[in-house]
């Protein structure tokens, strides 16, 4: 699934790519700062096998993940040789909370518990410029992924009655990205893109919790770009 998701979405930037390849006497092939700002549908990978286990004669169990997620970030980029770009990125990224709610009357449970998640990006900004107007981005890198399980009800987590728990990892990460001048001789940008971060089967999240841990989850997501190029 996760090598699906990379493939498609290297698809969908050369798809765009060839959509919009047009030389609007535009400035990405000269480099520089530039700070941008995504948004679009984003997850964190949810537990549903906890969820599903709350099916049967004493209870109940639904959740619902994804939705509107975002992430900030800025960077420089240097000309490397020919069209070829390279620098440091930095960013924030912000992904839709996971809701879920269990009701069991035999082991007397009836919680509603959110799973939220964020994280800070550290990205190799590798670009190439097709067009003065036009380029295509590929970002490998590391996130410093913060996750949070919050319960409105105290819940037997770790043999604990805590109504929360939490952890972070740094984990690995990937995003690919194209970038369009839209107005010639004015620098900005728009664009699409796809984030990966690899972490730990979302799945069995609650039930590590149970144990008295938890651990950051895989996140994703697609969003529209706006740059600014100084």
């Amino acid at each position: 699934m996760k090598l699906r998701n990379i493939i498609l979405a290297t698809v969908a930037v050369a798809v765009s790519s060839t959509a919009f390849a047009a030389d609007n006497n535009g400035m990405i092939s000269k480099g520089g700062t530039y700070v941008g700002l995504a948004g679009g549908w984003g997850k964190v990978e949810s537990d549903t096998t906890f969820v599903d286990s709350f099916e049967g004669d004493s209870g109940t169990g639904s959740s619902t993940s994804g939705g509107f997620s975002g992430r900030v970030y800025f960077g420089y980029l240097s000309p490397l040789s020919g069209n070829l770009l390279v620098g440091p990125e930095l960013g924030y990224s912000y992904y839709a909370n996971n809701n879920y709610h269990l009701n069991d009357t035999t082991e007397h449970i009836n919680a509603s518990i959110k799973q939220s998640g964020y994280g800070i990006d550290l990205l190799l900004n590798v670009t190439y410029a097709i067009t003065n107007a036009l380029n295509v981005a590929v970002k490998p890198g590391f996130q410093y992924s913060f996750e949070k399980l919050t319960s409105d009800n105290s819940f037997w987590w770790g043999g604990n009655n805590n109504n929360s728990m939490q952890d972070s990892k740094i984990l690995p990460e990937i995003n690919l990205e194209t970038n369009w001048q839209a107005f010639a001789n004015q620098p900005f940008f728009l664009g699409a893109s796809y984030q990966y971060v690899f972490g730990s089967d979302g799945r069995d999240q609650m039930v590590r919790a149970l144990n008295g841990f938890v651990t950051p989850s895989s996140r994703q997501m697609i969003a529209l770009n706006l740059e600014y190029l100084f």
